[in-house]
């Protein structure tokens, strides 16, 4: 049969071992979380790289658990990470080590995105990625600020200062990291271009979409303006016949709402997202027919609540405690509510060099969410918004057969999560 060796703490009976190379497993004497709580299984399969309930012909590995919990790979279902080749070995290493299998890239640009999967494949990456494309959205509207000075290589942002009115006036990473459609003709004339780009969703700008005509003789919004609520429509119908799942950057509630009525498959925030802790909370706060009508129609939110504490006053630490006491408030209240109408949540950093962890650890430090929640969001419906159509996130007879092996069960102790045995993807052993 081999010889026994002992693997991060797991004991493995082995022919051959490869990081590379998908084996045949049974896996002995593990807990499997099976959405709500951990089942003991004394045996389970995967065969050519998806689970089952019958042993293969050939064994090529034997992995006895003694008595350890499996769980699904989490996902990251909003990040800018991928969105260049620059930084890419580190943010993989961070991925692999956090055991996130899966990400939905949110905003790149095109051509990057061409070299980044280039480099996965040859390097045959664990990591799966979906990609949006560049972002929609008005004339100088977010994220122009983001890439075209990226584009034009300024990284420093004392130099995106000082070349502001010559970065206003390029357009290196137009149609490529963004499009501008300020008119349903900007649609017509450039759908086809985009289309050929070959997103895996569409993402729109929607930042205060009401007042989005307001906004446009307005300089001090360069940078943070969306699409208009027309051309909004005509995009969610453009995507539609495409087959394409609609995925929208939000601020307000009016946003959500907008969203809502255009069919938004996705939220890419939570509105109020970077809600400071001062003020009123009346245009982020949604009220409880929102919340029906968005259960009814099967949306999904990242709400990308951690990004608040970037608002939070820098000096006084009392006021620091006040907005932060405010935020926690707000959101909670949000989570509350979306749990209550069903509502199904996933998780992202939409901050790039940033893991899906950095807002995992925001939710569980703050208790906005249990630990089964928590666990859901990283795993069952992280990997729903990433890739719709794999069997993915659940550890199910003729699902992938991708899992994480944990000393404890991560209901009763969440911190197991940062302490992976056993890395598995379709049956190739990742440590």
């Amino acid at each position: 049969m081999g010889t026994k060796t002992k693997f991060f703490g797991v004991l493995i009976m082995l022919s051959y071992l490869t990081p590379i190379a998908s084996q045949n497993l049974k896996i002995t004497n593990g807990f499997w979380f099976n959405g709500t709580d951990f089942d003991k299984k004394e045996v389970f399969y995967v065969k050519d790289g998806v689970f089952s309930n019958q042993e293969p012909k050939t064994v090529d590995s034997i992995i006895d658990l003694s008595g350890k919990y499996i769980i699904p790979p989490f996902a990251e279902a909003h990040t800018h990470n991928l969105s260049s080749t620059y930084g890419l070995e580190p943010i993989l290493n961070a991925y692999l080590n956090e055991g996130t299998f899966y990400v939905q890239v949110l905003g790149c640009s095109h051509k990057a995105r061409l070299e980044v999967l280039e480099m996965l494949k040859k390097s045959n990456s664990f990591l799966d990625a979906s990609f949006s494309n560049g972002g929609i959205t008005s004339s100088l509207g977010h994220p122009f600020m983001i890439y075209e000075p990226l584009a034009m290589g300024i990284y420093d942002p004392n130099q995106r200062k000082n070349r502001y009115q010559e970065i206003i006036k390029s357009r290196l990473a137009q149609n490529d990291a963004y499009w501008f459609f300020d008119s349903r003709a900007d649609v017509d004339t450039h759908w086809d271009e985009l289309m050929k780009t070959k997103p895996d969703v569409i993402k729109i700008m929607l930042i205060d979409a009401e007042n989005q005509s307001k906004h446009e003789m307005d300089s001090t919004r360069i940078g943070r303006m969306g699409i208009n609520a027309s051309v909004a429509r005509y995009v969610a119908k453009k995507a539609r016949q495409e087959g394409l799942r609609l995925f929208a950057h939000i601020e307000t509630a009016n946003d959500f709402r907008l969203g809502l009525e255009i069919g938004v498959d996705v939220f890419g925030h939570m509105p109020g997202y970077s809600y400071g802790g001062s003020g009123d909370t009346d245009q982020y706060t949604l009220n409880a027919e929102d919340f029906k009508k968005a259960s009814a129609q099967g949306v999904a939110i990242t709400p990308t609540a951690y990004l608040a504490l970037r608002r939070l006053p820098k000096e006084d630490d009392l006021e620091k405690e006040k907005a932060l006491h405010n935020i926690l408030s707000f959101q909670s209240d949000f989570f509350q509510q979306a749990f209550q109408n069903q509502i199904p949540m996933a998780l992202g950093s939409d901050d790039f060099g940033e893991t899906l962890m950095k807002e995992v650890d925001y939710l569980h430090q703050n208790g906005l969410v249990n630990n089964l929640e928590l666990l859901q969001m990283m795993t069952i419906n992280g990997a729903e918004i990433c890739f719709p159509n794999r069997k993915l996130g659940q550890l199910k007879k003729d699902y992938e057969g991708s899992f994480l092996v944990l000393d404890d069960n991560p209901l009763l102790n969440f911190g197991t999560i940062k302490d992976i045995h056993l890395r598995v993807k379709q049956g190739k052993l990742l440590d």
